[in-house]
This record gives C-alpha cells, structure tokens and sequence, in this order.
C-alpha cells in the first residue's frame, strides 16, 4: 500500500501508471504528483482516464503549492504539475497546499532549494481528515 508516489518519467506517466496498477488499487487514500509536458494529448486522455477509473480527483499544482481541481477540459488543457487523490465522499482537505518539510529531504549529497531550510516546521502539509465521527 502506498502513500505518495511522484512520478517524473518525461513523458512515459501513462506507461508507469498502467505498470502499477495493481499497487495502485490496494492504496485507496495514494495521493500522485506528476509533471504534465503538453497540452491536449491522446496520452493526456488515457491517464485521465486511467486516473478516474481508480477514483482518484485531479488537481492542478500553482504558484506556493496551491491545489485547485482541474476537469476534463482544465486537465487536457494543463501544462505543469498535477495531483491526483482519492476522491472519497466526506474527504476533506484541512489545507489546499502541499510541501515536503526540508528535514525530510535534507540528506547528506542532497541539495534543497535556497530558502528551503528556514521554512518553519509543519508548513504546507496537505493534511487529509476524514468528515464525520
């Protein structure tokens, strides 16, 4: 069972998602994040298929880390970062962002973005809570 998966391939996204489906159904709350390079593909079609038909929600990835929900048409249309997840009734996002701490990255041989460092700690964690009791 997965949490997250990032997935940079350049272009073979479809490819690596079809590899894991399996994986993929066993993980009902997997959040994925991926680049997307063009607009309007036949690709682009197939993993938005794809995506759906494990119920997973698309969201676009803006400027400071923003989620905002992309349709059929915003996501044919989208070129940057996109993130799906489960797209559970009663899923409620306590934070419409997402960041990795830098303490979770920060290892030796690894270089973190300038500024990175000083970003107090807990800041940006998409934080998913499930409605109800």
């Amino acid at each position: 069972m997965l949490d997250i998966v990032k997935i940079d391939v350049e272009g073979h996204e479809l490819q690596v998602l079809r590899g894991m489906r399996a994986v993929l159904g066993r993980s009902p709350a997997v959040r994925l994040l991926f680049e997307k390079l063009e607009g309007p593909t036949e690709d682009a079609a197939q993993i938005n298929s794809f995506l759906h038909g494990l119920t997973l929600s698309l969201n676009g990835v803006g400027p400071m880390a923003r989620l905002f929900p992309l349709d059929d048409i915003l996501y044919g249309a989208r070129i940057g970062d996109v993130a799906a997840m489960a797209a559970q009734p009663g899923l409620v996002l306590l934070r419409d962002f997402f960041a990795i701490h830098p303490k979770q990255i920060d290892r030796p041989g690894t270089k973190i973005a300038a500024g990175a460092r000083n970003l107090p700690s807990g800041t940006g964690c998409s934080c998913p809570a499930q409605a109800g009791p």
